[in-house]
């Protein structure tokens, strides 16, 4: 583990696609993305593709903690 690297997190809903996820944080105005992330293969494998793969959010050192804060809550209510 490395105190440069910027944690990120992947993750899948239930019964929303990876951009309709990413349509609801940016109303909220969380920047999020969808897609493969250059893993096509483990996506097609674990068949994501058909969901628009994943969404995925980043934290770096410019996110404060009310922000990190807000993005579980706003997630949890998803």
């Amino acid at each position: 583990f490395s105190d440069k690297r910027s944690p990120t997190v992947s993750f899948i809903h239930k019964n929303l696609s990876a951009n309709d996820i990413c349509k609801l944080l940016a109303k909220e105005n969380i920047c999020a993305w969808d897609g493969h992330f250059y893993a096509k293969k483990a996506i097609e494998i674990l068949k994501l593709d058909k969901v628009g793969g994943v969404t995925r959010l980043g934290i770096s050192c410019y996110n404060s903690i009310e922000e990190i804060d807000k993005t579980i809550e706003v997630i949890s209510t998803i």
